[in-house]
């Protein structure tokens, strides 16, 4: 493949990723759904795409999803249909509301939430 296909491909496959991004934050996507949406992505890497571009793009997918943990998810746990974060900087910080025995004891539904809401990103089955 020629080096300028290949850095094409890194382009748009950047770009393709930061719209998922973007879209993953808006819509308050669950793990699931975005990584169904990541793979259809990947998928259309033509054959023959360099592995150096593939690298490059994953890890632009790693540091999208760095972000995601850093600045629009929190942990928490469900404590009698409440939501309790371990974020000390968050509203529903357990400590303003629960025990910390009360929240390893009671707590259901353990997972990251989008910060905020109430919406799963990927919960733990119970």
């Amino acid at each position: 493949m020629r080096i300028k296909r290949a850095v094409q491909i890194k382009i748009e496959g950047k770009g393709r990723l930061y719209d998922l991004h973007s879209s993953c934050k808006i819509f308050k996507m669950t793990s699931e759904e975005r990584n169904e949406k990541l793979l259809k992505i990947l998928e259309r890497m033509p054959k023959g795409t360099p592995s150096w571009v593939r690298s490059y793009l994953h890890g632009v997918q790693d540091a999208l999803t760095d972000d995601l943990y850093k600045n629009h998810l929190e942990f928490c746990n469900e404590v009698d249909g409440k939501l309790y974060s371990v974020n000390r900087g968050s509203d529903r910080y357990y400590e303003k509301f629960v025990s910390p025995r009360e929240l390893h004891e009671k707590g259901t539904k353990k997972g990251h939430y989008w910060k905020g809401t109430d919406k799963p990103f990927f919960v733990s089955p119970d």
